[in-house]
């Protein structure tokens, strides 16, 4: 660990959670009446503005599946796209490293793939990928979750941290920092997704970072993990009220929002002291989900938030109900969702949402053109993509939106 100094500091727990604190950052919590979607749209945008293009697919360099994608914008507008790269499977917790592609044309063309792990050949499985860009100093961090063979439920795995200083042209070897995440505990994955740095004048420029914990009574919960130094020490929040796939955003300035996953529903949480503590749970009926669940990605823009996550089908018998990537909008940090948009109607997964320099808006998500995703035990290449969609800077303006 020479050269890389960082602890961790353990938070003790504030006294509630009040909307009404910190100079109103949050309105009352939604109540349930009224519609939701009522936003009213003064200009439609052009849904042949929208942009989709394939940046990894099944069987790319030999590797048999690609999944769980991150994605960043850097401070001088590069993309940097980070996955799981299942090298002999589509299962997870297969032999597993991690594959990173970067762009300096929005998206259009793509480096070859950058295999920074290198564990699948002593059957480990690198997961849940979860890039951060500081966009102060301009350096990059990935942090990832290494499972062994065995055993796998969680007690043996290992959280490891990778920087770039030049761009995410060239990265670290992986440091290990179990001990200083998680003292006395274990953890289970970053997001999967992205982190964030927060740009409210209250914790200006704080690094977060959405992890998933066990502590040594095998209590699993969500916590952030910030940093107020560019990444140099890192401390830990205090357990949010659940535990589960999320993402963090800021909205509005100085206040977090996190979506998260659970069977057949989404849940979602809000932070008024820059992510140590969280307020109650607020089931969100308003954002579909399927039996089991699935990841989505949030953004945030002020008091405008993006989720991207799908809407999801029927399974049959060879195909899954994973479907329908939508894109929904709110103006009012996710307490109303204003609008929604179909992106992608066939098979769709796990996204990750990023805004370029100039303002256009980026989501990398799981696809296929079938109704879900296959079922079958023998997987073809191809059978499952990372797309990138691009979307005019428009999406993020109130009164702006696609027409059905």
């Amino acid at each position: 660990m020479k050269g890389f100094y960082i602890f961790c500091v353990v938070i003790v727990a504030t006294t509630g959670f009040g909307c009404k604190e910190n100079n109103n950052i949050y309105p009352d919590p939604p109540g349930t009446s009224g519609n939701k979607f009522d936003e009213k749209i003064e200009h439609f945008i052009p849904k042949e503005t929208i942009t989709k293009t394939t940046v990894f697919s099944a069987g790319d360099d030999e590797v048999h599946s690609y999944r769980i994608p991150s994605l960043i914008t850097t401070k001088t507008g590069a993309l940097i796209l980070a996955c799981e790269a299942r090298k002999v499977s589509w299962m997870d917790k297969s032999p597993t490293d991690i594959a990173l592609k970067r762009s300096t044309d929005g998206g259009l063309t793509w480096s070859s793939a950058n295999f920074v792990t290198n564990g699948a050949k002593d059957k480990f499985a690198y997961m849940d990928p979860c890039l951060l860009a500081d966009n102060v100093t301009g350096k990059l961090f990935l942090f990832v979750c290494r499972w062994p063979e065995s055993p796998q439920d969680g007690s043996a795995n290992i959280p490891f941290l990778l920087t770039s200083e030049d761009d995410g042209v060239s990265w670290s070897a992986p440091i290990a920092i179990n001990e200083i995440i998680i003292p006395g505990g274990f953890i289970h994955g970053f997001g999967p997704g992205s982190g964030i740095q927060m740009q409210g004048s209250t914790y200006k420029n704080r690094l977060i970072v959405p992890t998933r914990q066990k502590n040594a009574e095998n209590k699993a919960r969500n916590r952030t993990i910030y940093s107020d130094d560019h990444g140099l020490t890192w401390k830990i929040g205090n357990e949010a009220p659940r535990t589960g796939e999320y993402q963090i955003a800021e909205t509005p300035l100085n206040g977090l929002y996190y979506n998260l996953r659970f069977s057949g529903g989404r849940a979602a949480c809000y932070s008024s002291d820059g992510g140590i503590s969280w307020g109650p749970d607020i089931i969100d009926k308003d954002l579909p989900s399927t039996v089991g669940g699935c990841q989505g990605s949030v953004f945030g823009s002020d008091k405008i938030l993006l989720y991207s996550g799908i809407q999801g089908g029927t399974a049959s018998n060879g195909y899954d109900d994973r479907c329908k990537l939508t894109l929904y909008r709110s103006t009012s940090s996710g307490y109303k969702w204003g609008n929604r948009y179909l992106l992608h109607e066939k098979a769709a997964g796990y996204s990750c949402i990023s805004k370029l320099n100039d303002g256009r808006i980026v989501i990398i998500f799981e696809a296929a053109d079938g109704p879900g995703f296959t079922k079958s035990s023998t997987r073809p290449a191809g059978w499952m993509r990372l797309d990138l969609i691009t979307l005019p800077k428009e999406t993020l303006t109130p009164g702006y939106w696609y027409e059905y």
